[in-house]
């Protein structure tokens, strides 16, 4: 059974290392994960009576006992203390980091020698009682390794057990994790395809990693983590060839409740009523505003390169172009009967030619593309809507 009961202990220690942490300049704070970790970590110690808490002065460790503290006692006693503090500084900061945040490494004798005078402080201090302690990795190593002479696992937000009669360490319990996930690399699975996703743009790679520290603070699952950094907000445009349908998807998927959340603007509709010198500016006037909300867009008629020259900011959107292909043939078709039903007079085949060989030199190498000559309208619009949930 996890964590059994040592009853001929007079004092019973549950040694912490703290929630999953970030890295770099980011090391003295939690992840997403780490928080839900350290929920999790509340919950196992909710039904467990803990006297006493000592926690380590470092950042990562106080924000550990910050999501555990309200699952206990409201009388628990709390200490911050540095006699459960860190060895060294993370290995992967610099020296000139580690010099300019005045962060001071111990040796391994150091490091046990404090560990040994903090279980005689606990003795003294609290006989018979329940002590949680939130610590690192290292000090718990060289803390077990002094008292048992065994090797211990230290994973994130693991728990090792053990109790003190009359100064001597007895009953070790090498625990695990006190809960079960089925996918370790989940977030970080997840934060790498949306970093993926945003190529480099640090803005944008900020941002999601906001909205999943939000989602994560306010007690959301892994999985609600993992989504958040997968949500990232998109600016979707639908171009191509003349008669390839890109207008009629374009409205039909306005009418989709898969996209009732969507804003679009409809180049057509504002290039028609301001012509289209004065339409083309407009249509980006609006993308940028909408842009500043973060709610995915859709629009038509424009490209990557175009929408740069008027918007240098895309404020962390991840941006998807469908680029429509058809068959000459059937364009010419099309377009004729499409003016005719407008009760306008033809373009004719070479207007269409030279419209197709216009976006044939303009194709985006990086688009989805799109061959509708035999596909049905609803097996575009499907398309569409299964590559927006990829």
């Amino acid at each position: 059974m996890f964590l059994d009961k040592i009853k001929e202990a007079k004092m019973k220690l549950y040694l912490i290392r703290h929630g999953q942490r970030g890295f770099f300049h980011e090391y003295d704070t939690l992840l997403p994960e780490g928080i839900w970790q350290s929920r999790q970590l509340g919950k196992f110690f909710k039904n467990r009576k803990i006297d006493v808490v000592y926690c380590s002065p470092q950042g990562r460790a106080k924000e550990t006992l910050k999501y555990i503290r309200p699952f206990l006692r409201k009388n628990v006693q709390v200490h911050i203390s540095k006699q459960v503090k860190q060895q060294n500084a993370p290995e992967e900061l610099s020296k000139e980091l580690v010099k300019k945040l005045k962060l001071v490494n111990e040796t391994d004798e150091q490091t046990t020698k404090r560990g040994l005078r903090f279980i005689k402080l606990l003795e003294k201090e609290h006989p018979n009682k329940n002590i949680l302690v939130v610590t690192h990795k290292m000090f718990i190593k060289h803390l077990v390794l002094a008292l048992f002479n065994k090797k211990s696992k230290r994973e994130s937000a693991s728990i090792i057990e053990f109790g003190v009669i009359k100064g001597k360490p007895r009953n070790l319990k090498m625990a695990k994790q006190p809960f079960k996930v089925k996918n370790k690399t989940l977030c970080r699975g997840a934060f790498l395809k949306a970093e993926k996703k945003l190529k480099g743009n640090k803005k944008a790679i900020e941002k999601v990693k906001r909205k999943a520290l939000e989602i994560a603070k306010k007690g959301g699952s892994r999985e609600d983590i993992a989504q958040a950094y997968l949500d990232t907000p998109k600016l979707v445009i639908l171009r191509g060839k003349n008669a390839a349908g890109k207008t009629t998807a374009f409205r039909t998927l306005m009418k989709r409740k898969e996209m009732k959340n969507w804003i679009f603007v409809d180049a057509t509709a504002i290039k028609q009523k301001l012509g289209k010198g004065k339409g083309k500016v407009k249509m980006h006037v609006d993308i940028k505003r909408v842009l500043e909300t973060g709610k995915n867009i859709m629009t038509e008629e424009t490209s990557i390169k175009t929408v740069k020259k008027y918007i240098k900011d895309f404020k962390g959107y991840e941006t998807k172009v469908f680029q429509f292909h058809i068959n000459l043939k059937t364009a010419i078709k099309r377009e004729a009967l499409r003016r005719k039903i407008k009760g306008m007079p033809p373009r004719g085949a070479e207007w269409v030619k030279e419209m197709h060989k216009y976006h044939e030199e303009r194709v985006d190498k990086d688009a989805t593309h799109i061959k509708v000559d035999k596909l049905t309208k609803k097996q575009i619009v499907d398309f569409i809507l299964k590559r927006l949930k990829d």
